[in-house]
């Protein structure tokens, strides 16, 4: 930051680091507790905040791919989760549909709230999925990547059905790929 930050032109994104080094931790960490199998920690925080704060960190990433984000969030929507691991499950989906669409696209970040439970779907408009890989995304090791260690979404499954919850890939309508997660609010609330 002492190094690279022009205090003429301060960038918002320096201010991040300090998160970002935790973020960082907390997927090191999260890796290490997949293999322990550890309980999340939970507490009542607000998905929208998160899924803001994620999308923002992820802009550069976005900008870069040339990925057009769009957003359709409501005011607030109350989970019992566990902040860090959620974020995890939320950058790793993101980061996935970014990758799908090296030559730029677009994702759609939705989130709505319906019979008690908070609906996550993130659409992209890169190739989809082929059926076989579809039916073993959410296994450990299996990846489409060339680089790709398949823990990622592996974990994602794992995070999500811990906090009893659940995650589905699909196909989705014009092409692309769904990925859709489904939580249960905080107590009834919204």
């Amino acid at each position: 930051r002492k190094r690279y930050e022009d205090p003429n032109h301060p960038d918002e994104r320096f201010g991040y680091i300090d998160d970002e080094v935790d973020r960082l931790n907390g997927i090191l960490t999260g890796y290490l507790q997949f293999a322990r199998d550890e309980p999340p920690r939970l507490a009542e925080l607000d998905l929208v905040a998160l899924l803001q704060r994620s999308l923002q960190s992820l802009a550069p990433e976005l900008d870069g791919a040339g990925v057009q984000l769009e957003t359709a969030l409501p005011a607030a929507c109350v989970v019992r989760g566990d902040a860090q691991r959620l974020q995890q499950v939320i950058l790793n989906v993101v980061l996935n549909a970014v990758q799908a669409q090296p030559a730029g696209g677009a994702l759609r970040v939705e989130l709505t709230v319906a019979d008690g439970r908070a609906r996550l779907a993130c659409t992209d408009r890169g190739p989809g999925f082929d059926a076989a890989v579809r039916d073993r995304l959410f296994e450990p090791f299996v990846t489409t990547k060339e680089q790709g260690s398949g823990l990622g979404l592996a974990a994602a499954r794992r995070i999500v059905e811990q906090h009893g919850g659940t995650i589905a890939a699909r196909d989705a309508a014009g092409g692309g790929a769904r990925l859709e997660i489904d939580l249960p609010l905080d107590s009834g609330r919204s």
